[in-house]
């Protein structure tokens, strides 16, 4: 018989809500580390003389994820997507000149890989 751990859930003193616009970040040799931002417009010139609005990348977080975590996180946030999109439908690809489409590819090539492993058996 397997014996799991208890698992309690305690909020950090730190924990925050963030509206995320976007994120910037990479591979380091120990994982990813993405810096998480929210858009902040000001419109101040635009009311006074007509120029454009600016716009600031407020970072709000910096996240260490190791790779195993990474792609886990980024499965999980494709099968929310799924289900958002068969609740409210589909949402357009990113644009072709988006930092998000290299991914897409990898994404596809491995999905496929799991839906055929899934089938047919590993090593077939």
């Amino acid at each position: 018989m397997e014996r799991r751990p208890e698992v309690e859930v305690a909020f950090s003193d730190q924990y925050r809500v963030m509206r995320v616009s976007g994120w910037v970040g990479g591979s380091t040799p120990t994982g990813i580390e993405v810096d998480l931002y929210e858009d902040k417009s000001d419109f101040t010139g635009t009311l006074k003389s007509g120029a454009p609005p600016k716009i600031t990348h407020e970072v709000q977080a910096k996240l260490f994820i190791s790779p195993f975590h990474a792609k886990e996180f980024a499965y999980w946030l494709l099968s929310h997507v799924k289900g958002y999109e068969e609740r409210f439908g589909a949402i357009a690809p990113p644009k072709k000149n988006s930092p998000a489409r290299p991914g897409m590819e990898y994404a596809k090539k491995d999905i496929e890989r799991a839906e055929f492993e899934e089938k047919f058996g590993e090593g077939t």
